[in-house]
């Protein structure tokens, strides 16, 4: 529960700015250095916070970190018995694709149960993600075809 609140916030405050905001398409962003380009953001968030531009309560469980390109959010999750991949439009939210790798990974009680904590990487047309159990696929970024 705490991984998808975690992964909903981050989403929301990536969204947030996201109007004129650069492409997030990998772990660490676009440099692989945790900086962003993007100018004229907030100094300290309202005490209210930012305005909620949309909320969504059903990507599955997991500890990925979302990547951003070309107006899409690209995760993935344990759903049900299944891993899958997803992409979401940035504008509102809605799953635009929904893709399964297979099933979920079984894991031990030491470690988290929610499920992958891979961050996909967009490269051009191509989405490259590693599954819990340490599959390797490439998929479309257009529909979530696996290409391999």
């Amino acid at each position: 529960m705490k991984a998808k609140v975690m992964l909903i916030a981050v989403v929301l405050m990536v969204v947030a700015c996201s109007s004129l905001a650069a492409d997030w398409p990998q772990w660490r962003g676009q440099n692989r250095d945790g900086k962003s380009a993007d100018t004229g953001l907030l100094k300290e968030w309202p005490n209210d916070g930012p305005p909620l531009a949309w909320k969504i309560d059903k990507l599955g469980g997991g500890y990925t970190a979302p990547s951003i390109a070309d107006g899409r959010i690209f995760g993935m999750s344990n759903r049900g018995e299944d891993e899958v991949v997803w992409a979401l439009s940035e504008a509102d939210g809605k799953e635009l694709w929904l893709t399964r790798l297979g099933p979920a990974f079984a894991q031990r009680p030491s470690q988290g149960r929610e499920g992958p904590a891979c961050t996909p990487t967009v490269d051009g047309e191509r989405l490259y993600v590693e599954g819990l159990g340490g599959n390797v696929a490439c998929l479309q970024v257009k529909d979530g075809k696996i290409i391999w």
